[in-house]
């Protein structure tokens, strides 16, 4: 039995992906993950481990998906995998606990992979800083060799981040496991992690100091991204900081990770437009708010004692911090690969081989990186494919069979479904009184606010003043719950980005709220208790 299951990439790969992206995520788990079993088990792996590690993310009808059955046989070969798997899947919150078959190892190769885990393990914070330092390295080398006219040399530069940064990534996983470990410990130890180091607001401060600028009026002038574009090599301060910002953090946006994705630095007017959208508005940064909440929940009365409590906590917050100046990282290692493949697309468009720069995201990652073929054809074909996809519902956990798995997915006719209503408050005259609405989910963010739903399925909207409800976010949200008054979400954990990103906000969230987007709907009123997790439907819009 195959079991898929979508929590926690669905927040870095949401909805529908191209085949492109399908592609490039699949090789990257494949390719991160031989390396983590490499780094564990050594050059005498095992059979079973090399067999699943092959395949921790598939993509079925265009999604992106844990093979959950895989990542269990990678976990259980780990010291300690009784307690650990628990704590991880709490972490993702993965709700799928079918565990497959052990895998079989003797003694001896148990105690050495403890033995490489524990070396790993406290090894960790000096190899994240060595994978930092690694990345400068890669985006220095991209800053000086990018040529989007030679596509031999984007092939090879491509070449270059896969054999090093991205390949060096597994350590990340290992940051992950400690984040989660020394989190849940230090709730054991009524120990609350706080005083995180807010990497994923950097963009919105640097955003803030953007719309404080005397000259930032400047910006309105600026009609099409043409303008846009030769505004930044115009060479004034207000230029020079915007382009700083897009190089910075111009790769920090809704499905970042998506390599078909608008960013700021492929639409550089989005950014000048968010700039002035709110540039006479009070910003959240510019009132000095600052986050609030903490990581896990003290016990009842207990206080932060003792060295114990004290070295947990604050592994915890090293570990977190990682994770999070980690995953910007990351965004910009996901732009560099896009900014290649649509030099890639362009050249294949200028050569006559698609149709536009676009159609090359409905090739594969084999595929633009091979020799030339029919790729009209194979476009047009996977443009059909993938429109159907768009209509077929998203299904968070799939289990089929090995040989489903190995037959690439094809369309099937779209499925109608009905939407699911929760009873309000009212009468009914067949009833009579209908019992409130009342959801529960997981605490990620303390505080109580009462306020109106907006669900959100594309965060180019303006979220002011309401609480928004949808499937799970990535870090790219942050521009728009930077301005909301609440945030709840079907998928999450209290160490999804959504909860990280609300507590560095000081903004109540709830994560793990099952049908949530079914069950409320944009102007109904609710009190958001992110204390306990209780949502309460006061009033339907």
């Amino acid at each position: 039995m195959i079991v898929l299951d979508d929590s926690n990439i669905s927040e870095s790969y949401p909805g529908v992906c191209s085949p492109l992206t399908c592609s490039f995520a699949e090789e990257t788990y494949r390719l991160i993950f031989r390396r983590l079993a490499g780094r564990m088990l050594g050059r005498q792996r095992v059979a079973a481990v090399d067999e699943a590690v092959s395949q921790m993310a598939v993509a079925r009808n265009g999604r992106m998906y844990y093979r959950i059955d895989n990542w269990y046989r990678l976990l259980q070969v780990l010291p300690f995998s009784k307690r650990l798997i628990p704590v991880w899947r709490h972490s993702l919150g993965v709700t799928s606990t079918d565990l497959p078959a052990p895998v079989r190892v003797s003694r001896w190769t148990r105690a050495r992979v403890l033995g490489r885990f524990a070396a790993t393990w406290w090894a960790t914070p000096r190899l994240m800083v060595q994978l930092a330092d690694e990345f400068d390295e890669v985006a220095c080398a991209f800053a000086t060799e990018f040529d989007p006219a030679d596509s031999a040399a984007l092939r090879r530069l491509f070449g270059r981040i896969r054999a090093g940064v991205l390949r060096s990534w597994d350590v990340t996983l290992v940051n992950d496991l400690r984040a989660f470990a020394y989190t849940a410990l230090a709730a054991r130890l009524g120990a609350p992690v706080t005083g995180v180091d807010p990497v994923s607001m950097r963009p919105v401060r640097a955003l803030a100091a953007l719309r404080a600028r005397p000259d930032v009026e400047e910006l309105g002038a600026l009609a099409s991204g043409d303008d846009v574009r030769r505004f930044l090599h115009a060479g004034s301060d207000l230029a020079r900081e915007l382009s700083a910002y897009l190089d910075a953090f111009g790769d920090r946006r809704p499905g970042e990770l998506k390599l078909e994705s608008q960013t700021f630095r492929t639409n550089p007017e989005s950014l000048v437009r968010l700039i002035l959208a709110r540039a006479d508005a009070d910003d959240w940064a510019a009132t000095g708010r600052e986050s609030v909440g903490s990581v896990g929940h003290a016990a009842p009365h207990a206080t932060v004692r003792g060295p114990l409590r004290t070295s947990v906590a604050s592994r915890a917050r090293q570990a977190i911090a990682f994770r999070e100046s980690s995953r910007l990282d990351r965004s910009r290692l996901f732009g560099m690969v896009r900014g290649i493949v649509r030099a890639l697309g362009a050249n294949l468009a200028c050569s006559g081989y698609l149709d536009s720069e676009a159609d090359v995201f409905y090739l594969t990652l084999a595929e633009v990186l091979g020799d030339d073929a029919d790729w009209r054809r194979i476009v047009a074909d996977r443009k059909r494919a993938w429109a159907a996809y768009e209509h077929l519902p998203a299904q968070p956990r799939v289990v089929v069979s090995p040989g489903e798995l190995a037959v690439p997915s094809t369309p099937a006719p779209p499925v109608e479904t009905g939407s699911v209503e929760t009873g309000v408050a009212g009468t009914d005259e067949a009833q009579g009184p209908l019992p409130p609405v009342v959801l529960q989910g997981t605490p990620a963010s303390a505080g109580v606010v009462v306020g109106e739903i907006l669900v959100v399925a594309d965060p180019g909207v303006d979220a002011s003043g309401k609480i928004v409800v949808t499937v799970a976010t990535d870090p790219g949200w942050v521009f728009l719950l930077m301005h909301a008054a609440g945030v709840i979400t079907e998928r999450g954990s209290p160490l999804s980005h959504t909860a990280v990103i609300a507590r560095e906000l000081g903004l109540p969230a709830v994560v793990g709220v099952d049908s949530a987007t079914v069950a409320l709907r944009t102007g109904d009123r609710v009190r958001l208790d992110a204390t306990t997790g209780r949502i309460e439907v006061v009033c339907r819009g």
